[in-house]
């Protein structure tokens, strides 16, 4: 007994119970929010379905058949029962559920999200390293100036029009890889993950850098250099941790831009991910499939961001102090 007081007294333990009933409640705001957006938005689906030949009686049957005849809290309700019991509704226009549809493309969504995260983590950890350790103590002005031209270039760059142009670049003018479509497997998605990953690769190399830069005027540094230690494995044994709790944070932040930019992307390359079903949704003003794709890519957004704060507590426990 008293050891369950102590771990529920534990700051890590309390820390972590509050993240997850935050969690809850931000994810019901989610659904809140999703349905809201969904019907208040201007557009009768009926109308839509029916088309300009429907007369009102008509229109009318269409929206009872759609459920759409009852009080907005009414079919609140009965959009949250159907979430609990995993029923998604059903699509206006394909007439299959909304969750086998959603979650046949969310698989290609991830798949570029989850290789351009992995590059943007990769390319922003080694190459804010490397930049630190060419740059520091005021070493190669010419090159910093080059280095913060270039990723705050980048950085600003959205991300259809870096793919416009690294599709007119590599596939068009080049040729070196496909313009669109997933027919090649990962040669295809080439075009797509540097397009996703170029903005937040920019922002967070930069803040690898600066950390590293701040590590490598801390004492232990200079132990490890009058030790004759190399650079390289300074950077790796000791700078790098010092450099993981900024990343992690400005990562998860930064994903929520990567996922948008994914769905965009995805437009631009006709890659078969969520991105074209939902703008043609949307377009379509069908209900259950746009509540549905705001409510994975939403989660997706806010499960990352708490895991990366979990990660962070496993990282560095003192943090946990501040939060609470």
């Amino acid at each position: 007994m008293s050891h369950a007081r102590d771990v529920f007294a534990s700051p890590v333990t309390r820390y972590l119970l509050r993240r997850g009933l935050s969690l809850v409640v931000i994810l019901a705001m989610l659904v809140a929010v999703a349905f809201l957006l969904v019907h208040l938005t201007p557009g009768d689906p009926a109308r839509r379905i029916g088309g300009i030949e429907a007369d009102a009686e008509q229109v009318e049957a269409i929206r009872a058949r759609l459920g759409l005849t009852a009080p907005l809290h009414e079919q609140f309700l009965d959009y949250v029962r159907g979430l609990l019991t995993l029923d998604w509704g059903t699509s206006f226009v394909k007439g299959e559920p909304a969750s086998d549809l959603l979650l046949s493309r969310f698989r290609a969504t991830a798949q570029l999200a989850g290789t351009a995260i992995a590059l943007t983590l990769v390319v922003s950890i080694l190459g804010g390293l490397l930049m630190a350790a060419l740059t520091r103590g005021g070493r190669r002005p010419r090159l910093e100036i080059s280095f913060s031209a270039l990723t705050g270039g980048a950085a600003a760059l959205p991300s259809f029009l870096a793919g416009t142009f690294l599709a007119y670049l590599l596939a068009v003018r080049l040729q070196w890889l496909p313009v669109a479509g997933a027919e090649q497997g990962a040669l295809s998605m080439v075009l797509p993950v540097l397009a996703i990953s170029l903005a937040p690769t920019a922002i967070l190399i930069r803040v690898v850098r600066l950390e590293a830069l701040n590590a490598f005027d801390q004492e232990f540094v200079e132990v490890a250099e009058s030790r004759g230690v190399s650079t390289p494995v300074i950077c790796l044994r000791h700078v790098l941790p010092h450099t993981l709790t900024s990343a992690l944070t400005i990562g998860g932040l930064t994903f929520g831009m990567l996922l948008g930019s994914t769905v965009v992307v995805e437009n631009v390359f006709d890659w078969p991910g969520l991105g074209p079903t939902l703008v043609e949704s949307v377009s379509k003003h069908d209900y259950p499939v746009i509540q549905g794709a705001i409510l994975l890519l939403g989660a997706s957004v806010i499960v990352v961001n708490a895991l990366v704060d979990a990660g962070l507590v496993l990282i560095d426990r003192r943090s946990v102090v501040g939060a609470l």
